[in-house]
């Protein structure tokens, strides 16, 4: 959830992540695609 610059409403926004473990163990995330605002 963030608002939405244009609107200034806060809403929920997709975001598509992939999650891997880095050379030392830990879990990461890496953002793919960044799809936007939902529309209501």
């Amino acid at each position: 959830m963030r608002t939405n610059p244009e609107t200034g409403i806060y809403s929920g926004y997709y975001r598509l992540v992939e999650s891997y473990r880095n050379h030392s163990g830990r879990v990461c995330h890496r953002t793919l695609l960044n799809a936007g605002f939902l529309d209501a």
